[in-house]
């Protein structure tokens, strides 16, 4: 996945790349006062080469927030205005499905908006703001799993072997099948945004920078100047 804002598309939340295709999604989201229906309305645009984009027109298209390619589809997820999560499905970006995605688990599945959806090769993995994780090997089918051992994770990597969750206050989290998770100890109490599977390692970025080749063992590093002065201006927008 891609953060598409830095392209500076009014109304895009996130991109992902097909290798021959951006997609990016967004829209608006208002609650209102909270009574009743909320005001959802989605954006979906398409790019070749990350310049030149395009809308698509979707019916009835609900605010998305997170997008990933699964090699054979984009899928993306979002709220609808029920206040309920709701996935859509695309082969080439353009053409797009209502998955009418169903979620089994706990009360209330399904309900709270994903933080971060990805693809972990056989199947889909989402975290929600609760920290709850659902799996899916298509998008229509969502089965919540169990609470990460952290209140306060945020990004989802996949290294093939491993899942790993990082957030607030240095949280990290592992799973080797999305089902069972493992708090994983840091020297760190710096919060951390994302995380990445870069072909060798686990790459954490945030108010730190953490690397490990397996999501247990981290090894701090130096942040660069310009880390660090993005992380003190998105910690002064947040006050």
């Amino acid at each position: 996945m891609v953060d598409c804002r830095r392209w500076y598309l009014p109304g895009s939340e996130e991109c992902a790349w097909s290798g021959a295709q951006f997609v990016a999604v967004g829209g608006s989201y208002e609650t209102g006062n909270g009574v009743g229906d909320a005001a959802s309305k989605g954006v979906i645009l398409t790019s070749l080469d990350g310049k030149n984009w395009t809308l698509q027109n979707v019916n009835n298209l609900p605010y998305l927030s997170k997008v990933v390619w699964t090699r054979t589809e984009f899928v993306a997820a979002g709220m609808s205005a029920k206040k309920k999560n709701v996935v859509y499905t695309s082969p080439d970006g353009h053409n797009w499905t209502d998955a009418h995605a169903s979620f089994e688990g706990t009360f209330g599945a399904g309900s709270t908006e994903f933080t971060d959806v990805i693809w972990a090769g056989s199947q889909l993995a989402a975290l929600d703001f609760f920290d709850s994780v659902y799996t899916s090997p298509d998008g229509h089918h969502w089965t919540t799993r169990v609470e990460t051992p952290s209140n306060d994770l945020s990004s989802l990597a996949w290294s093939g072997s491993q899942f790993v969750g990082v957030g607030i206050g240095g949280a990290i989290a592992t799973s080797p099948d999305g089902i069972t998770w493992t708090a994983q100890p840091t020297s760190s109490s710096e919060s951390l945004n994302s995380v990445v599977w870069a072909d060798k390692q686990f790459v954490a970025v945030g108010m730190a920078i953490l690397t490990s080749p397996n999501g247990i063992t981290w090894t701090p590093r130096p942040r660069s100047s310009c880390l660090t002065s993005s992380a003190s201006s998105e910690r002064a927008r947040s006050l």
